[in-house]
């Protein structure tokens, strides 16, 4: 699946994400990775997290991981209080 813009959601089924639940698995993946907004701009993966503890997970236990899958030189992430 085709990400829409460079500034567009990449959304749940795209094959990167799924990549990633394989290998993290499923608990993983809908625990910490499903709450996540996940957009790419340019190089920059940005990931907006529903809160600092999913923040701090996108970015210290799968951040490298998401960076490597989508190809991005670097990776942004805030926690996104706006819901």
């Amino acid at each position: 699946m085709k990400q829409s813009t460079a500034t567009g959601s990449i959304k749940a089924k795209d094959s990167r994400l799924t990549a990633v639940q394989s290998r993290i698995g499923s608990f993983l993946y809908a625990t910490w990775i499903m709450p996540l907004k996940v957009r790419l701009e340019n190089d920059t993966l940005v990931i907006a997290a529903p809160s600092a503890m999913h923040a701090d997970a996108a970015r210290n236990r799968f951040g490298n991981q998401l960076k490597d899958t989508f190809k991005a030189a670097e990776l942004r992430v805030y926690v996104d209080r706006s819901e």
